[in-house]
């Protein structure tokens, strides 16, 4: 069966790219769309191979690798000599059969076990339904699944014992575009991660609904709020009431425009 690699044409207009030297955009392309890659974005590659491949000396081959590993875009074990592509499965839909039977075939082949830790966890937070803990047992490493098991059931009995608090808010990305910001483009994605990173999934939702309420639908002005948040040392700002906006009576409007004549009306689309 054939194997080819798909690159949306955004690639080149996504804003990290945009960023980057033009030996880092080309190497970028390569760690995605070489012979080694698979489906589930983990894969061995030597280094040997990728000099082979590419013409670039071993030193320079082990600086853009630790420099894609500090841009948080890829992991490498130098051990096994495999590498995971962060990014992949956000940008690959895992949810058919098909797929999900190929990724499991390939995950049953890799050796770095936080690899396959990992990319559950991403599998996760995107909706795809792969259980890595099956993986791992298939994989004769039993041992490790059921230590994850048990640290998992562990952490769900502690969550039990607390006092039941009802949380709920809406995924970050449908939020994003069903409320007016925008459209989500990869590099907004990476920021909207980038901000659920930093703050959390619950913070980043609650200020881009305060966002929402002001009239302030762009992600620099949600930034600001989890910044004021954090530097005020609100613990849970979805608690806090938020101050409504001053009232003037018409009068003092009246005043206020006219002691400000060079500015521009407000203009309400």
């Amino acid at each position: 069966m054939a194997k080819y690699r798909q690159i949306h044409v955004s690639y080149w207009q996504d804003g990290f790219i945009l960023t980057l030297p033009a030996e880092e955009k080309y190497f970028y392309l390569y760690l995605m769309t070489n012979s080694k890659t698979t489906q589930c974005g983990i894969y061995e590659l030597p280094l040997k191979v990728i000099e082979m491949e590419t013409g670039l000396s071993p030193d320079r081959i082990f600086e853009l690798i630790h420099k894609f590993i500090g841009y948080k875009k890829i992991k490498y074990n130098e051990e096994t000599r495999e590498i995971f592509l962060l990014n992949w499965t956000k940008h690959n839909n895992m949810k058919s059969p098909k797929i999900i039977s190929c990724c499991v075939k390939e995950l049953e082949t890799v050796k770095h076990i936080p690899f396959i830790e990992e990319f559950g966890q991403l599998c996760k937070r995107y909706g795809y339904p792969i259980d890595t803990l099956s993986i791992l047992r298939q994989t004769g490493l039993a041992e490790y699944g059921e230590k994850e098991e048990q640290e998992q059931e562990q952490e769900e009995k502690q969550q039990q014992e607390k006092v039941p608090v009802v949380v709920v808010f809406p995924n970050i990305y449908n939020f994003y575009e069903s409320e007016g910001f925008g459209l989500l483009s990869s590099s907004i994605r990476d920021d909207l991660d980038d901000l659920v990173n930093d703050y959390g999934e619950r913070w980043v939702c609650e200020a881009m609904k305060v966002s929402v309420r002001r009239g302030k639908r762009n992600l620099s002005f949600v930034n600001g709020i989890l910044k004021n948040w954090r530097s005020d040392g609100v613990d849970e700002p979805w608690t806090e009431k938020e101050k409504p906006s001053p009232k003037f009576s018409e009068e003092e409007r009246l005043k206020m425009e006219r002691e400000r004549p060079n500015e521009r009306p407000i203009i309400n689309l």
